[in-house]
């Protein structure tokens, strides 16, 4: 499933993860409020996801293609945009300052996802070209200390400056 995934368009990438992630929010906030003896309607419970979840994957996606800070910047401010404005039109709510804060620990964990994403993408591509491999690094080790060995018997069995004047 993976390797679908991988191989799929970015826009077949933004449309799965979207609706997963949306589905299963809504089960889970269907089920938590039935629990809890305060049932949710599935307008609530889908419109949740589709407002604050729906925007930040579509921000994790496309911004796994991008390395520029300005563009990942842009990113993140439609995220946050498109998440305040499907609230206001579908909750036909006025916006305060608190709707803004409440996007920041998706913002922070998108970002964390997507360093965590290119650090581990950096790392693959480094040992696929061997750029590290440990076994490579002790081999180069064991060069430089037989080098070193080589370097002091000949530095040993040199002749002195003082027998070559005599």
């Amino acid at each position: 499933m993976a390797k679908q995934y991988r191989a799929a368009s970015l826009g077949k990438r933004m449309l799965l993860g979207i609706a997963a992630a949306v589905v299963l929010n809504s089960i889970y906030c269907l089920a938590y409020r039935y629990a809890s003896g305060n049932p949710a309607t599935l307008f609530e419970a889908f419109s949740w996801g589709i407002i604050n979840i729906a925007p930040w994957i579509a921000a994790f996606e496309l911004g796994r293609t991008s390395r520029n800070w300005f563009v990942l910047i842009a990113i993140f401010l439609a995220a946050t945009s498109a998440s305040l404005l499907l609230e206001a039109a579908l909750h036909s709510s006025l916006l305060t300052g608190f709707d803004l804060i409440r996007r920041i620990p998706a913002a922070t964990l998108i970002a964390m996802g997507l360093g965590l994403f290119a650090f581990l993408e950096a790392r693959n591509r480094n040992t696929e070209h061997g750029a590290f491999n440990p076994d490579m690094a002790r081999r180069g080790t064991r060069k430089r200390l037989r080098l070193g060995y080589v370097r002091r018997q000949l530095h040993r069995n040199a002749p002195s400056k003082l027998s070559t004047r005599a």
